[in-house]
């Protein structure tokens, strides 16, 4: 097999990006690895400077693999192959592979030749997932983590991983749980705050933190008084590892949990139900529409002739005349629960198709169909290539003035970027029909595990329903999420038909 290697000063691990593996060591690394191979190294691509951002032999390597003039291309790690691991999977997913150029990375001991596509696409998302994991996804969870744990009374060092309880913040906050324990009101304490100019959490936070995006307001209100004072973090019932270290553990208590509990119990006392409704409100408030009007619809209860409906909210339109003015709540969430178990049988129905010869059949002949002007392109590629190679030789023979090799120059790249582009919207629309047609499906992913069963709880609606759409209070039409996703697959899939047959 004809290779290449690719080399690269810097490192896309956030481990190693100060001592990354020496270009020597990956060039040790690849010989041994094709070595025992018994393949033929031709050409080498380095990335030498030590710049992240550098990447000018690896668009030189992708120019040269469109253009055939190796077989596989050969690295040590995918975490120094080009600017990060996005790049490299992008360039082997979606250029090379597809074309028939192999990659191999020698601390995997892994080569695509030696694989099935599908053995191939799990290694390359596998590698996707751990590069976005370890840099991305750490980086915003611990981002997460440090913009919480400076809350109101307590100030976070990033340089020195400490965090320490802040003197005049704590006195505000053990005076708000000992006046809520002696049975004041929220409002009362507010009032209080606010008249003698005491420093709300919102300003505190730009103070502390320069968090100028923040909407601040020098009024204390029931709510802040209340979230403090249900706050267990206060009483040191938290738990806060960064970097390995227990800053909880280490920075201690504002109010003791005596204090805490019994500020709780003077919470529980309090008597809100003037403010409760005499029934509690449909899970699905604010999903509920008239398919006709696109009306938003309510659940109204009367206590006094124990009913319950869904309506439109009062006054109801003037132009709005139905046979019907509402339905039944207990028929409307009994029809809801029967659309979500129809929802997961047609997903069980599509998973099974998905995985049937004839679903593959449909699958391939898709992709095929695709596929089958991705040869001519790059063939129309290498004569362009050619071109633009032979208008060089000839300025630099002399043949040619430089000014009309820059207009020829010109015109051959145009042509190649408009054969590239040609060819990415070919892999895009493959990776989309990969997509579309696997597990990874959104829409599957969704509800092929979802408990048609359980209790429809608000949790469970916001999950699993878009939007319920009520046609004259006669029938209902449930619209789920990524219902764009659903309607990729053939209806007879939907119904569970599995003959075979192919569109």
């Amino acid at each position: 097999m004809n290779c290449v290697s690719y080399t690269r000063a810097t490192s896309c691990d956030p481990k190693r990006s100060d001592n990354p593996a020496p270009i020597m060591e990956q060039n040790a690394c690849i010989k041994d690895f094709i070595r025992r191979r018994k393949w033929k190294l031709t050409g080498h691509y380095s990335d030498r400077k030590h710049d992240p951002g550098c990447d000018s032999a690896f668009l030189e390597m992708r120019e040269d693999g469109v253009n055939r003039k190796f077989d596989c291309v050969v690295t040590s790690s995918l975490w120094q192959c080009g600017k990060d691991v996005f790049q490299a999977v992008m360039l082997f997913r979606k250029t090379f592979y597809p074309a028939g150029i192999h990659f191999a990375v020698a601390e995997d001991d892994f080569c695509s030749a030696e694989h099935e596509q599908d053995q191939v696409e799990a290694y390359l998302q596998e590698a996707w997932a751990r590069y976005h994991g370890r840099d991305t996804g750490e980086r915003l969870g611990i981002y997460t983590v440090i913009k919480h744990l400076t809350m109101f009374g307590y100030i976070y060092n990033k340089e020195t991983n400490t965090l320490r309880i802040d003197k005049d913040s704590a006195a505000i906050v053990k005076e708000i749980f000992e006046r809520t324990a002696a049975g004041e009101r929220p409002g009362i304490i507010a009032k209080d705050l606010t008249k003698r100019q005491i420093e709300t959490p919102s300003e505190y936070f730009v103070r502390l933190q320069h968090d100028h995006g923040r909407i601040v307001t020098s009024t204390w209100t029931t709510v802040m008084i209340h979230n403090i004072a249900k706050n267990p973090k206060y009483c040191g019932r938290w738990e806060r590892v960064l970097y390995g270290k227990d800053l909880a553990a280490e920075v201690g208590c504002i109010v003791t949990p005596a204090l805490f509990d019994e500020a709780q119990n003077q919470i529980a006392k309090r008597d809100y139900g003037k403010n409760q409704r005499p029934t509690k409100p449909t899970p699905l408030a604010g999903r509920m529409w008239d398919k006709e009007s696109g009306m938003p619809l309510v659940k109204y209860s009367n206590a006094l002739r124990e009913i319950s409906d869904i309506r439109f909210r009062y006054p109801k339109e003037k132009e709005i005349f139905y046979d019907k003015i509402s339905m039944d709540y207990q028929e409307f969430m009994q029809r809801v629960e029967k659309e979500l178990r129809r929802e997961k049988q047609e997903c069980l129905n599509v998973y099974e198709n998905l995985h049937s010869d004839h679903g593959k059949r449909f699958i391939d002949k898709k992709l095929a169909t695709l596929r089958a002007p991705v040869p001519d392109i790059l063939r129309r590629m290498g004569e362009v290539e050619n071109k633009k190679m032979s208008c060089y030789e000839e300025f630099r023979e002399g043949l040619i003035p430089e000014l009309t090799y820059k207009k020829k120059k010109g015109a051959y790249m145009k042509q190649l970027a408009a054969l590239d582009d040609e060819l990415e919207g070919i892999l895009k629309e493959m990776d989309e029909i990969n997509k579309f047609y696997s597990d990874s499906n959104p829409w599957i992913m969704l509800y092929r595990y979802m408990d048609e069963n359980a209790a429809l709880t608000r949790k469970h609606a916001i999950r699993y329903i878009e939007k319920i759409l009520v046609y004259r209070f006669e029938s209902i039409e449930m619209i789920p999420y990524h219902n764009e996703w659903k309607r990729a697959f053939p209806a007879e899939w939907l119904t569970g038909g599995a003959d075979g047959k192919e569109e």
